[in-house]
């Protein structure tokens, strides 16, 4: 994907402009429907649009809507044309429907379905048995079994570019890549980033969704005079287990145990599509996600052939964080669970007002 430099960088029309930091799921989806709508953008981010080791790498992501919290269960169906409109953009299959189990804790599920009910996200509770005659792949815990036919797996580096794409078709955007800001300043009117090579950019309005790279070492030199969320920062090891012979449609689960559930997905374009990628949310040790699989996950051998580091960016409550100063957005839609939001929220940002402008 070429970038610009700000020697070689186009001349726009006088249009509101934008300054978006960090070219990830977040940042390029808020690329996506602010040039849509007729706005400058200048997307920067300091390596590569889903590099390795970003929050947005990798090809595979749950899609579920399976929340304590009504609005994230609205959220998802909310998305769901949106998913769609990228997909018919782009020319590619972004979001497969798989199907989406959630086993363990009864009264976990029994508290999910209420909401899914009142969201009207389509789903069933289904008796363990009937459940592990249909998917002898999973060793199922608990009465019943939680199923929405509208769960499954998004590849998330191809959405990245895919939304990049879209932005750029437009002629509105001018991109950034192996651009490192160094502190973002504001005046009454216009926020002001610097980078590390000393090239100057000026907005009217910046909006900072670098992931991890915010809380590690932007939000410090940001100036940025609201309170902010303590974000934790961990990476948490996912395996790869390639599926045994006569075991290939697994739907994506969630096993509801405790403070660290587990999760399984099938692995993507990353494998090859022939891998299950196993992880505990929050992480834990390598021995433990063998020890697991091993005894829950029949269908798959239990060696792992490869593994991947996941970024997490977490809040307290993890909930998102979305707060405007002035001029400058802090836009971190993190914990774990943002990815199956992606083509929705830059455009939340913009409807709602949460810029600030």
């Amino acid at each position: 994907m070429p970038s610009n430099t700000p020697e070689t960088a186009k001349s726009f029309a006088k249009l509101p402009h934008y300054l978006v930091v960090g070219a990830g799921l977040n940042g390029a989806s808020l690329a996506w429907h602010l040039t849509a709508a007729g706005h400058r953008v200048t997307l920067i981010d300091r390596a590569a649009p889903a590099a390795a080791g970003s929050s947005s790498h990798g090809s595979a992501r749950i899609f579920r809507a399976s929340y304590a919290d009504e609005k994230y269960a609205r959220l998802t169906l909310e998305s769901l044309p949106w998913w769609r409109k990228l997909e018919d953009i782009s020319g590619q299959k972004l979001l497969n429907f798989t199907g989406h189990i959630e086993h363990g804790s009864a009264a976990e599920l029994g508290a999910l379905a209420v909401v899914l009910s009142r969201a009207g996200v389509p789903h069933e509770l289904i008796e363990v048995a009937e459940a592990s005659e249909r998917w002898p792949q999973y060793l199922l815990e608990g009465e019943h079994v939680l199923w929405q036919p509208q769960g499954g797996v998004l590849d998330a580096a191809a959405t990245v570019h895919a939304l990049i794409a879209a932005a750029q078709a437009t002629g509105l955007l001018e991109l950034y890549l192996d651009t490192e800001i160094e502190r973002i300043t504001q005046t009454a009117t216009q926020a002001v980033a610097y980078t590390a090579s000393g090239a100057v950019f000026k907005a009217d309005h910046a909006v900072v969704a670098a992931g991890s790279w915010l809380p590690r070492e932007l939000l410090a030199r940001i100036d940025f005079t609201l309170p902010t969320p303590q974000f934790t920062v961990r990476e948490v090891l996912a395996l790869h287990f390639a599926y045994r012979e006569g075991y290939s449609d697994f739907p994506t689960i969630i096993h509801r145990r405790g403070n660290i559930p587990a999760y399984a997905l099938p692995g993507g374009a990353d494998v090859n599509g022939a891998a299950l990628k196993f992880a505990f949310h929050g992480g834990r040790p390598r021995q433990e996600a063998l020890d697991y699989v091993a005894k829950y996950i029949p269908g798959v051998a239990p060696e792992a052939f490869g593994e991947t580091l996941c970024n997490y960016t977490q809040t307290p409550d993890e909930e998102f964080f979305i707060e405007t100063d002035r001029n400058i957005t802090l836009f971190s839609a993190c914990s774990g669970h943002a990815a199956k939001f992606a083509p929705l929220l830059g455009r939340l940002l913009f409807e709602r007002g949460l810029l600030g402008r």
